[in-house]
C-alpha cells in the first residue's frame, strides 16, 4: 500500500508497476523477498501491475468504509474499500489492553483481501471476531418487523459508553457494558469530490449473553435496538449502496444513519 501511495504521489496516475526500494544491508526484514514470494513482485523487481494498479484505484476510492471489531483482549481494524465491482479489504490485528483504546500489542503482518462486489461478505465475515449474530450473511436477516427498542437519553447514553454508575441503568445496557462479549464499530463513507467525504453510515453493534444489539448512538440520545443474525451483513449492505448512490447522483441525499 505504501508503496502504491509513493507513487501516486510521484506521478499523480494510477501506476503501471511500483519498483521496490532497495533494502538496506542491516534491515531486519526483506520486504522485496516477502512480495517476490507472494507472487506481488514482478522479475524486473517491480510491484506487479494488476496489484499496483489495484492498490492505486483503492487508495482514491470514493466509497470506503472501516471496521473497528473486538473479542476479550483480541481486536482489529478493516479498511475496505469499492471500485466498481471489486472490493479491497485490508485488516490490522492487535491486541488490547484492560480497555478498548489500549494496544499492547499489533500484529507484524497485514491481511490484504481482493474480492468481487457479490463475494464480499464471506470476506468481511473472516475480519469479524466468530459470534454467528455477527457473522451470518444477509440471507438470515428477517422481514422488517417491530424490534426490542431502549432509548437512552444523553447522560444515561455516556454513563454505558464510559461504564459508569451502571446499575442505574436500563437492564439492556447493563447487559451491554457488564456481558459484552464482542464489538464492532462501522463507518460508511462517500468521497463525492477528493476533498468532501461524507458520511453515510456509522454504527456501534454489540454481542452480549450471544444477543445481538445495535447501539445508534444520536445527538441527545441513544437507541438500543436487539436484532437478529444476518442483520450486520444487510446494514453494511445497504450502507455501501447509499454511499454509491450519493458519490454517483450527488444531488440526492444519502441515508445518514437510521435503520433500513
Amino acid at each position: 500500500m505504501d508503496l502504491a501511495r509513493d507513487a501516486l504521489a510521484r506521478h499523480d496516475a494510477f501506476p503501471d508497476g511500483v519498483r521496490v526500494p532497495p533494502v538496506a544491508p542491516d534491515a531486519s526484514a526483506d520486504p522485496a523477498s516477502e512480495l517476490h514470494e507472494l507472487g506481488l513482485l514482478s522479475s524486473d523487481g517491480t510491484l506487479s501491475s494488476a496489484w499496483s494498479a489495484a492498490l492505486g484505484q483503492h487508495l482514491r476510492a470514493q466509497v470506503r468504509a472501516t471496521l473497528r471489531a473486538r473479542a476479550g483482549l483480541v481486536g482489529g481494524t478493516t479498511g475496505l474499500t469499492v471500485v466498481e465491482d471489486r472490493a479491497l479489504l485490508v485488516h490490522d490485528a492487535v491486541r488490547g489492553g484492560s480497555t478498548d483504546d489500549d494496544v499492547a500489542a499489533a500484529s507484524a503482518q497485514v491481511e490484504v483481501l481482493l474480492a468481487r462486489v457479490e463475494d464480499l461478505w464471506p470476506a468481511v465475515a473472516s475480519t469479524l471476531p466468530p459470534f454467528e449474530v455477527l457473522t451470518a450473511g444477509a440471507e438470515r436477516a428477517a422481514p422488517a418487523r417491530e424490534q426490542s427498542r431502549t432509548v437512552l437519553d444523553a447522560q444515561a447514553a455516556e454513563r454505558m459508553r464510559t461504564g459508569t454508575d451502571v446499575a442505574s441503568l436500563p437492564p439492556v445496557a447493563q447487559l451491554i457494558v457488564r456481558a459484552e462479549q464482542a464489538s464492532v464499530t462501522v463507518t460508511v463513507e462517500a468521497w463525492p469530490t477528493p476533498a468532501a467525504a461524507q458520511v453515510v453510515w456509522s454504527r456501534w453493534w454489540s454481542v452480549a449473553d450471544g444477543r445481538l444489539f445495535d447501539v445508534q448512538m444520536r445527538d441527545d440520545h441513544a437507541e438500543l435496538v436487539e436484532r437478529g443474525a444476518g442483520d450486520v451483513a444487510a446494514e453494511l449492505r445497504w450502507a455501501l449502496v447509499g454511499a454509491i448512490d450519493a458519490t454517483t447522483r450527488p444531488s440526492i441525499d444519502a441515508p445518514t444513519g437510521g435503520a433500513r
